[in-house]
C-alpha cells in the first residue's frame, strides 16, 4: 500500500487517463466492421496488463510488429506472463494474435553491414 502511487493502474485512475481510454473503448465497441489493432513499439509488459487484456479482448485481430528475433522473444515472454502459454498458443493458432516482422529498410541494412565491416 505504501508504494501504490507508483503503480500504473493507480496513476491511470488518479490522473484520469483511464477515463479517456474508456471513451476510446466505447467508440471502438460501437463499430460494425471487424476490428484490427496494430501494436508497434510497445513493450507489452505486465505493468500494462490491465489495459492490454481489455484491448486485446476488444479487437478481432491483434497484429504485433517486431523488429528482430530478440524483440519477438521479449513479446512472447511478456504475453505469456499476461496470458497463459495455453491461451497465447490458442490466440496465435486462431489468428487472434498475429506476429509480423517489420520490414527492414535497405538503408538500415547498409548501415549495419558497414558497421560490422569496421
Amino acid at each position: 500500500p505504501r508504494f501504490i502511487k507508483y503503480k500504473k493502474y493507480y496513476q491511470r485512475l488518479t490522473k484520469h487517463t483511464i477515463d479517456k481510454l474508456s471513451q476510446v473503448f466505447f467508440y471502438l465497441e460501437n463499430k460494425d466492421s471487424k476490428k484490427f489493432l496494430s501494436v508497434i513499439g510497445h513493450s507489452l509488459d505486465t505493468s500494462d496488463e490491465d489495459v492490454i487484456t481489455v484491448l486485446f479482448d476488444m479487437f478481432d485481430v491483434v497484429f504485433i510488429y517486431y523488429y528482430d528475433d530478440s524483440a519477438l522473444d521479449k513479446y512472447v515472454k511478456n504475453l505469456t506472463r499476461i496470458f497463459t502459454a495455453k491461451q497465447l498458443s490458442k490466440m496465435t493458432l486462431s489468428s487472434k494474435i498475429v506476429f509480423r516482422q517489420l520490414p527492414v529498410n535497405e538503408y538500415i541494412k547498409d548501415l549495419k553491414s558497414n558497421h560490422n565491416n569496421l
